[in-house]
């Protein structure tokens, strides 16, 4: 919530993952072909929070996580509400 707010040490686990970063939200794009298990599907990784000015760790930050779903097939695109939390270190 406080824009001082950085993240600037991000590492993530995810089969043809991609982390795009810029100043507010970091971004990760996930595409896949066919079915399968559902490991398949998984992202999970971990995020170390900054202050923007001194580069220092901000423990005391609070942060929100979104995901959606999009699913394109034969000319069909759907899209998933946005699922969302809010976290906080504890």
């Amino acid at each position: 919530m406080d824009r001082l707010n950085y993240l600037g040490d991000t590492h993530f686990v995810g089969e043809n993952t991609r982390m795009f970063k810029s100043i507010g939200p970091i971004e990760f794009t996930t595409i896949y072909f066919g079915s399968g298990p559902v490991e398949k599907y998984r992202l999970s990784g971990t995020t170390r929070t900054a202050h923007w000015q001194t580069g220092q760790p901000k423990t005391d930050a609070d942060y929100i996580v979104c995901s959606h779903i999009q699913v394109v097939y034969s000319g069909v695109n759907i899209t998933s509400p946005d699922a969302c939390a809010q976290t906080t270190y504890s």
